[in-house]
């Protein structure tokens, strides 16, 4: 990506976000299916969003699909390391204790290219 973003990847940014608020919510409510849906939109809008592959990991868990989980959690990993090798490791933990349990959705962190829009 160049460093002007067109509308529609801004667009996308945006759109990553809010996919990811929702998936969490879906999964704070027991709808493990209905939030695989929006974190797979948050992921296809924003490949880097570590967050989102977390999340599904934890709805793929919780619908016994093991071997997905295993590979959303090490994808979500992997987005880690890569967040963290470009900020020499000053980067929370894909997902800090409790946020699962705790968070609400104006507090989430962000899918990285969303923060480059807000800041």
């Amino acid at each position: 990506m160049g460093v002007q973003e067109t509308a529609e990847e801004r667009a996308g940014m945006i759109g990553a976000t809010h996919f990811l608020a929702d998936g969490l919510k879906q999964l704070q409510a027991g709808a493990f299916q209905d939030a695989l849906t929006a974190l797979s939109i948050a992921i296809q809008l924003d490949p880097e969003c570590g967050e989102a592959y977390a999340y599904r990991g934890i709805a793929h868990y919780q619908l016994g699909d093991y071997d997905r989980f295993r590979f959303s959690a090490s994808t979500a990993l992997a987005e880690q390391r890569v967040a963290q090798s470009g900020s020499q490791g000053k980067v929370a933990p894909v997902l800090p204790p409790g946020s699962l349990t705790s968070a609400r959705s104006d507090e989430l962190l962000q899918c990285p290219r969303n923060r480059s829009l807000s800041g």
